[in-house]
This record gives structure tokens, sequence and C-alpha cells, in this order.
């Protein structure tokens, strides 16, 4: 997913089809905001293809590669 596809506000999910487990949540932008990565608290991304993601049901949002997360599905009407 290009990181011109995912403005602040977009949904999100990222799935490890290994074991099913997966996650939704909001994109957000991260101007003066600090997001975890697996090691830090930081406000850069740790990484080029990043982007800052607040998980549903977390306070503090995460870096995420921009590559390992889709739109989630829609819900049948």
């Amino acid at each position: 997913m290009p990181e011109n596809d995912l403005p602040s506000g977009t949904r999100v999910t990222w799935s490890d089809p290994a074991d099913g487990y997966s996650r939704t949540g909001t994109v957000i932008a991260a101007y003066n905001r600090k997001a975890w990565t697996p090691a830090e608290y930081t406000s850069a991304a740790p990484d080029a293809g990043m982007t800052m993601v607040r998980w549903d049901n977390e306070s503090d949002p995460h870096w995420e590669y921009i590559g390992e997360l889709s739109r989630p599905e829609p819900a049948n009407r």
C-alpha cells in the first residue's frame, strides 16, 4: 500500500496469516507526536516506509510498515 494512500484517519489492519492474529487501528498524523518502535518511544520513524498507527483499544501509537497494512473489509450491511 503506497504511503500517499494512507492519510490521517485511514482505518488499517495488520495481520499475521501464520497464526491468524490481526488488529485494526487508525493512521494518525505524526506531527509533534511520539510512537512506539520495538525498542523505544520516538518522534521519528525508525525506518523508511513507516506510518504512525493508533491501534484500537491502545492509547499510544506505534510505528508500522505501510507495506504490512491493509484496509479492512467493509462490514456487510
